[in-house]
């Protein structure tokens, strides 16, 4: 009867709704697996963003520190003392161009990995640059307002997927009291690797206890990897919460610290222009500075956009 009618054996109808279940089970698992790629692959575009620029702001120092050993070559013809100075800025500009080296060999490699994931060099995918517009603090803090739990689960591929998982608990249940009757010949229990463990029975049921037991107890570990995942998401929100806070805040305190550097390096080069004196050393300092902060303003602008690409991966 179970040949010639299939449709009428209770056990069939439970094996449909498991393998609608397990469908859904893998649609959400390829959802989430692709989100995180997606987040992986704009980290490492950003990345290679940041440090391009990381290149160009060095290459540029190094221009600023020929120009000035340009002017006291041939003014160290009349003043011998500034030869000493001279020598020192031509140790600074060798320091910065081994930097410069070792930053183009971390975009070649980065270049290459670009190229491997979208097999495309990155100037022809790379269409965003490390501006102001780009890391909007506004839009950054308009788009954590989204940010609640509610909407963070709703759109959550991993807890749709968990929910999924713990529906087929029931229809596994089921199986194991219909057992009793008889399964059909060649079945097997869809469980994608959740219920694996329970022993299906077929026949007169004497391990019956044994399988619910079982089966109550992977439910009871399922459950329990549910919460770990809900209580992760919500230490992500609180901890993307605290970050944004705290890198805002750095991000403030350096554009302060870069606007006295360049204010400096203005007075400086009218205090030139004006005199012809001109403390080298510190200018040579000052030009320094300015570009370690710019890095430094470069890092957190990174980190901002990076939560904000975040945010987006939780509430689209």
């Amino acid at each position: 009867a179970q040949d010639v009618f299939p449709f009428f054996v209770p056990a069939n109808w439970i094996k449909i709704k498991e393998e609608k279940l397990m469908s859904e089970i893998i649609h959400w698992g390829n959802i989430a697996m692709r989100k995180n790629i997606q987040l992986q692959t704009k980290s490492l575009i950003l990345q290679y963003l940041q440090d391009e620029q990381h290149y160009h702001f060095i290459k540029n120092l190094i221009q600023d520190y020929a120009d000035m050993e340009a002017t006291l070559k041939e003014r160290s013809q009349f003043e011998l003392q500034l030869l000493q100075v001279l020598k020192k800025i031509q140790y600074q500009r060798l320091l910065l161009e081994e930097d410069l080296l070792e930053v183009q060999k971390i975009l070649e490699e980065e270049k290459r990995q670009i190229t491997y994931v979208f097999n495309q060099s990155p100037s022809t995918i790379i269409e965003v640059s490390l501006d102001e517009e780009l890391y909007s603090l506004d839009r950054l803090k308009n788009k954590i307002q989204d940010l609640t739990w509610e909407r963070v689960s709703l759109n959550s591929a991993e807890v749709h997927q968990m929910n999924k998982v713990l529906e087929l608990a029931p229809l596994v249940k089921k199986t194991l009291l219909l057992s009793l009757f008889g399964l059909p010949e060649n079945y097997a229990q869809t469980g994608a690797g959740y219920y694996d463990l329970v022993p299906t029975q077929n026949g007169l049921g004497f391990g019956l206890g044994p399988s619910l037991k079982i089966q109550r107890e992977q439910l009871t570990i399922l459950e329990n990897q549910k919460r770990t995942l809900e209580l992760s998401l919500k230490n992500q929100i609180s901890y993307m919460y605290q970050s944004i806070d705290h890198w805002s805040s750095m991000l403030d305190k350096t554009d302060q610290k870069l606007q006295l550097l360049n204010q400096l390096d203005q007075d400086m080069s009218l205090q030139y222009q004006m005199t012809h004196q001109m403390d080298w050393l510190s200018l040579v300092e000052i030009k320094l500075q300015q570009m370690n902060t710019q890095l430094q303003k470069n890092a957190l602008m990174f980190k901002l956009h990076l939560e904000y690409e975040k945010c987006l991966s939780l509430v689209p």
